[in-house]
């Protein structure tokens, strides 16, 4: 880059407002008190990476009958709830303590009291569970969330270059998909339409920190200062070599990274610069009683705060994720503050919920899934080992239909009879029976009708539990 015109490209950006990138309008905001009409549903992945064991969360009704489904599940994981497997009455006690019973077309199960807000809403009638739900079957961590991520399960365990679902999802629907996480997840990068062989930033918004995003500007008055003079340096940089970089240079990520940083930043910190945080929101991450992961709690506020940028940022889907769920050991003690951060009362889903207008409530639809289950039974350190097939709930206000008489509902058969012919094998799993494609296309087709099938083209030739039908998954 020669240096007059590298000069040259810095007067022009000391001049420029801001680059208009995605659309972005740079008009002051009211929104704390009038977030904008959302239009159509948001979609909010919560990756929940280890492998949670929602059989811990949602077990099968306790029953005195030693052959029954109820009871041998019991006995087979009770060491895993910090119980002993010869005492069915320490069994009795924390299954009438800590659980409250439910029941759905025959089915009785149980939600853990700590989830109290989870309970709440599915006596509302806003709560999927979707059972035997399976993605890859490796028993592999990373393999198993990239497979997650990228909806696809075909992906190898080196296919680190193909796109994730949120990405198309976002694609399709002209929109972008902001990661409130702290690097963002597969699930976030779209198709490059120029080479199938490559993914897609162009979608992705990345908002770590919603309080402070925007790249450093110098303060007026202080631009021939050392901090300024170098800030005003590459941001000339950036923008001179944005216009001479070769559209296929490896390099050119870096580039547009940039750029699109310091515009979406500057916007987004200027329109929130007078919205204070709501104490309830703050309280989560900071304070005397924040979250037990406090992460979590910052990504809620990241969340709020997109949502009432959702015209300015075109919100279609959101990343989040709550990490460590791989309870090989003293799970009761390792997942429930982690369930209660989540599901709880006061905990994060249930304070957005009660920050936002219920225009903006309504319109939101949470999918909460790791990238396995556990097994059948606890292992030897009161734990439980990788399995494979898991449930994977959707919540929302408008899951199963919005009308007064709508109800949760189950898909797949929640506690197998088969299951109990496998408690004497080694390592046995939860079975996968419905492919990822079938419940994750079906939340596209509730953004949009037909879109299941443009995010997941493969839908109709994967795995489905006997059935099992998600199109009425929205009422």
């Amino acid at each position: 880059m020669n240096r007059r015109k590298f000069i040259k490209n810095m007067a022009l950006t000391g001049a420029a407002t801001g680059f208009p990138l995605l659309g972005l309008q740079s008009a002051k905001a009211q929104i704390a008190t009038a977030f904008p009409d959302l239009g159509q549903r948001i979609v909010v992945f919560l990756c929940l990476p280890g492998g949670p064991d929602f059989r811990h969360l949602l077990p099968p009704a306790l029953n005195s009958d030693e052959g029954s489904f109820g009871y041998r599940h019991w006995q087979a994981r009770a060491s895993s709830q910090g119980l002993d497997p010869a005492d069915a009455a320490s069994w009795n006690d924390r299954w009438m303590t800590d659980y409250s019973s439910f029941t759905h077309a025959g089915t009785e199960f149980g939600i853990l009291n700590k989830a109290d807000w989870l309970q709440t809403m599915w006596n509302s009638g806003n709560v999927a569970i979707v059972n035997n739900v399976v993605g890859a079957t490796t028993r592999n961590h990373s393999h198993c969330q990239m497979v997650l991520d990228q909806g696809n399960v075909d992906s190898g365990v080196n296919d680190f270059n193909r796109s994730g679902w949120g990405g198309r999802l976002a694609q399709a629907t002209n929109g972008n998909v902001i990661s409130v996480t702290t690097t963002p997840r597969r699930f976030c990068f779209g198709d490059d339409p120029n080479n199938p062989q490559q993914i897609s930033s162009d979608p992705l918004i990345s908002i770590a920190d919603s309080r402070n995003i925007a790249l450093f500007e110098p303060a007026p008055g202080t631009e021939k200062n050392n901090p300024g003079k170098i800030s005003r340096s590459l941001k000339g940089y950036y923008a001179a070599k944005k216009a001479e970089i070769d559209p296929d240079s490896i390099f050119k990520r870096f580039i547009d990274h940039e750029i699109k940083l310091r515009d979406v930043g500057a916007q987004v910190s200027s329109l929130l610069e007078n919205e204070p945080i709501p104490a309830e929101i703050a309280a989560l991450y900071s304070g005397d009683t924040p979250l037990n992961s406090a992460y979590f709690g910052k990504q809620i506020r990241n969340l709020r705060d997109s949502l009432a940028l959702t015209d300015v940022l075109k919100l279609r889907t959101v990343s989040m994720e709550y990490g460590s769920w791989d309870s090989h050991k003293d799970q009761k003690d390792f997942i429930e503050p982690k369930l209660a951060d989540i599901f709880g009362s006061g905990g994060g889903l249930d304070t957005l919920y009660q920050s936002l207008p219920a225009t903006v409530a309504d319109k939101l639809v949470f999918v909460i899934a790791g990238e396995f289950g556990r097994q059948l039974k606890s292992n030897g350190n009161q734990g439980t080992d990788h399995g494979r097939g898991n449930s994977m709930m959707i919540i929302g206000n408008e899951v199963n239909g919005a009308s007064a008489t709508s109800s949760s509902n189950i898909y797949g058969d929640m506690f197998p009879e088969s299951e109990l012919d496998r408690l004497n094998d080694s390592t046995p799993d939860i079975q996968g029976l419905t492919e990822i494609d079938h419940v994750l296309g079906a939340i596209c087709d509730g953004v949009q009708t037909g879109l299941g099938d443009a995010v997941f083209p493969n839908r109709s030739s994967r795995m489905l539990e006997a059935g099992v039908d998600l199109s009425n998954l929205f009422g």
